[in-house]
């Protein structure tokens, strides 16, 4: 496996917590190929990014990100009517991701917080049979038809799909147990769907400014956030996939400054209309409040 490092240019001067905004190169393939099949079904949108350099110095940290992800799922998300946010350990991601709809006996996943694999359809099935709570999510999908028959295979569901190929979120109802955040996790890919790309846009900075409050270390020296994942998310099972991706990959570290936190965009193309781009981010217009201190 090749290891190549991406330097960025040496910032002085800064003491306090502050945004790197760095561009993937071309060959790393940072892109969501979004079908247009999605503008039909519920969540329309997407945005995503990944943020680096990211630490969580204890369980209670981690936690606490955990409980504020629900609360903005609850206000910005209008219980996640409106968006949901997905967050991931970028350490088991492979890009380039695909969004699409897929009928849900077609897919598999491992819901997070849950001890197996299924297919798509059972865990709807099993969503409507045992949780009021995650219930009240479900009729964001079209499955009126399908809780009357109790037949879910047909239903149509948004999925994010990496390229080893592993479904790694199906908005609105969960993400991958795969690709959980633990107390190893210093590189986040950060994931919002929504109605409309300005909500999307809105939740993502929101996560991001609790993160460089949070989750940004200070430190003198530069440190980079290669470090390899030891978390229990990865299991025997995991490790032999990336290790098996891994080989036909060019990894980049990224070095993150001091007291910084590094974000890196990511596209978003429609492959049904010439890969023309959807929506970048952030772009330039993003990340410009004066709480990120933002360097481009």
């Amino acid at each position: 496996m090749n290891n190549s490092t991406t330097r960025l240019p040496e910032v002085t001067g800064i003491s306090i917590p502050h945004i790197v905004i760095q561009r993937p190169s071309d060959d790393e393939e940072y892109q969501i190929n979004q079908t247009h099949s999605v503008k039909t079904g519920p969540r329309p949108y997407i945005v995503a990014c990944t943020v680096h350099g990211v630490e969580f110095p204890s369980e209670t940290k981690l936690k606490a990100f955990l409980r504020a992800q629900e609360n903005w799922h609850r206000d910005i998300g209008q219980m996640r009517h409106h968006a949901t946010l997905a967050t991931h350990d970028l350490q088991l991601i492979r890009f380039p991701l695909v969004y699409t709809l897929k009928e849900a006996k077609s897919f598999l996943i491992h819901p997070l917080n849950r001890s197996v694999n299924g297919t798509g359809d059972a865990f709807l099935r099993q969503l409507v049979q045992e949780a009021h709570q995650v219930y009240r999510y479900l009729n964001v999908l079209d499955i009126e038809s399908a809780i009357a028959s109790n037949v879910f295979s047909d239903v149509l569901v948004p999925i994010v799909v990496d390229s080893t190929p592993v479904v790694i979120s199906v908005p609105p109802l969960t993400n991958s147990h795969h690709t959980r955040l633990t107390v190893d996790t210093h590189n986040i890919l950060i994931e919002v769907s929504g109605i409309n790309l300005p909500l999307c846009k809105q939740f993502a900075e929101v996560v991001i400014a609790w993160l460089l409050e949070n989750a940004c270390p200070q430190s003198k020296e530069n440190k980079s956030s290669d470090k390899p994942n030891t978390g229990e998310v990865n299991t025997t099972e995991q490790s032999q996939l990336v290790d098996e991706v891994d080989k036909r990959l060019t990894l980049k570290s990224i070095v993150v400054p001091p007291n910084s936190l590094v974000v890196r965009p990511i596209r978003v193309v429609d492959v049904d209309f010439d890969y023309n781009l959807c929506v970048m981010f952030p772009s330039r217009s993003d990340l410009t409040d004066a709480k990120f201190n933002t360097i481009r």
